[in-house]
């Protein structure tokens, strides 16, 4: 499995055979992160951890033929590295996400 980081954007894109796009924004955050994902045609997963692997949350995302926007509060989370980590069985993207 190929992995390639982006060091400007600290999205890392593994294994990726499906066209997908992600935004996550504002970032840094300190309250709500926004989400916009493209069209999917399966059922992904969101997982934010703290950067020791704990989970913290989870969402499941239903496919779409339109783009969706989510948000996540991190607000009562200390300040630090996150990762989202979004995937199904073609994709996976790991942002990483600091809280301030």
């Amino acid at each position: 499995s190929r992995n390639l980081w982006n060091l400007s954007t600290g999205i890392s894109i593994i294994e990726s055979n499906a066209s997908f796009d992600i935004k996550v924004y504002p970032n840094p955050a300190n309250s709500l992160v926004n989400i916009e994902l493209s069209p999917i045609s399966k059922e992904m997963v969101m997982i934010l951890t703290d950067m020791y692997g704990k989970q913290l949350k989870s969402i499941r995302i239903k496919p779409d033929i339109m783009p969706s926007n989510h948000q996540i509060d991190i607000s009562e989370f200390a300040e630090g590295v996150y990762y989202l980590d979004i995937s199904n069985a073609e994709i996976r993207k790991v942002v990483k996400i600091i809280k301030y």
